[in-house]
C-alpha cells in the first residue's frame, strides 16, 4: 500500500477540506488538488425553454433540469477530470451537466425538454454507481383553457424530490427542489419554475401564482429567485409558455465539488467553508 494511502486511512494525514463550483455554462478540466481521494460531486442540468406553438396558440412550459448528487466517488490526486455545465438555448431543450474521468461519466443530470404544443418533460441523471441520489426536473404546464395563454414552467430538482410539476398540479417543489410557475390568465405568458441551490439541501420551493400576470416558482435550497415572471431562477428552472414570437431560455446549470472529512451531499456540512 502507498505510504500516504495508509496515513490517510488510519488518521495520520488529514485530508483538506474544500469545494469548487462552476456555473457558467462551458467545458472544464479540474485537477485532484493533493491528499484528496474522494469527493461529493452535485450536478444541476439546464432547464428547458419554451416558444409559442403557431401564430395563435401559446405555448406549453418548459420542463426543469435534473439534480444528481454522488457521496464518494474515489479519485487519485493530480489526476484531471472534465466538468461540463449545461447551457440553457432559447427556444430548445436544456443541457447535460455531467462529471467525467476521460469518456467514462461519473455522474450526469439531464436537461429539461423545450415547451412547445406539449409540456416540456424535466430531467433526470444517472451515475456511474448506485451511489447517487437527487430528484428529476419538474415538467412544464400546458397551454391555458383558451389555447392561448401560455403554460407554466417546472420547477428545477431537488436532493429528495422532484420539482414542482405543472403538468400534473404537484406545483410545489419536493425535497429541496424547485416550485413550478403559475399558469398565465387573460392571454399572458405563463411564469418560469423556481431554480435549486447548489450548497446542499434545504426548504422546497413554493408554487408560483396563476394570475394576471402570473408569479414564478420559488426556488429551492437556497437557490437564486428569478428577476421577473419571465426569468428562470437558478439553477435549472424551466421557461414559461410563451404568448408571442420572443424564445425564452431556462435557466442555467451548475455543478460543484465538495472534499474533506465529514463532508457529503445532501446535507452533511455542505456549506462553503
Amino acid at each position: 500500500m502507498d505510504d500516504t494511502i495508509f496515513k490517510i486511512m488510519f488518521g495520520a494525514i488529514q485530508a483538506p477540506s474544500g469545494q469548487v463550483a462552476w456555473t457558467t455554462p462551458g467545458t472544464y478540466s479540474w485537477v485532484v488538488p493533493a491528499l484528496v481521494y474522494s469527493i461529493s460531486p452535485l450536478c444541476v442540468a439546464a432547464g428547458g425553454g419554451a416558444q409559442r406553438f403557431d401564430s395563435s396558440l401559446g405555448g406549453a412550459g418548459g420542463g426543469g433540469g435534473g439534480l444528481r448528487y454522488a457521496k464518494k466517488i474515489p479519485v487519485t490526486p493530480g489526476e484531471v477530470l472534465t466538468i461540463v455545465v449545461g447551457a440553457p438555448v432559447q427556444g430548445g431543450p436544456g443541457g447535460a451537466t455531467t462529471i467525467s474521468r476521460g469518456v467514462t461519466i461519473l455522474l450526469q443530470a439531464t436537461g429539461g425538454a423545450v415547451g412547445i404544443g406539449n409540456p416540456g418533460a424535466g430531467g433526470a441523471g444517472t451515475a456511474l454507481d448506485g451511489n447517487v441520489g437527487g430528484g428529476n426536473g419538474g415538467t412544464g404546464g400546458p397551454k391555458g383553457t383558451n389555447q392561448v395563454e401560455g403554460g407554466n414552467g417546472g420547477g428545477a430538482g431537488g436532493y429528495s424530490g422532484d420539482g414542482g410539476s405543472a403538468y400534473n398540479a404537484t406545483l410545489s417543489g419536493n425535497g429541496g427542489a424547485g416550485g413550478a410557475g403559475g399558469r398565465g390568465l387573460n392571454s399572458q405568458p405563463g411564469a418560469a419554475g423556481g431554480g435549486v441551490g447548489i450548497l446542499g439541501e434545504g426548504a422546497s420551493g413554493t408554487a408560483g401564482v396563476t394570475a394576471n400576470p402570473p408569479t414564478a416558482g420559488g426556488p429551492g435550497s437556497g437557490g437564486i429567485p428569478g428577476a421577473t415572471n419571465t426569468t428562470p431562477g437558478l439553477y435549472g428552472a424551466g421557461a414559461g409558455g410563451r404568448t408571442n414570437t420572443t424564445l425564452l431560455a431556462g435557466a442555467v446549470g451548475a455543478c460543484r465539488i465538495i472534499w474533506g472529512s465529514g463532508r457529503e451531499y445532501p446535507s452533511t456540512n455542505t456549506q462553503d467553508i
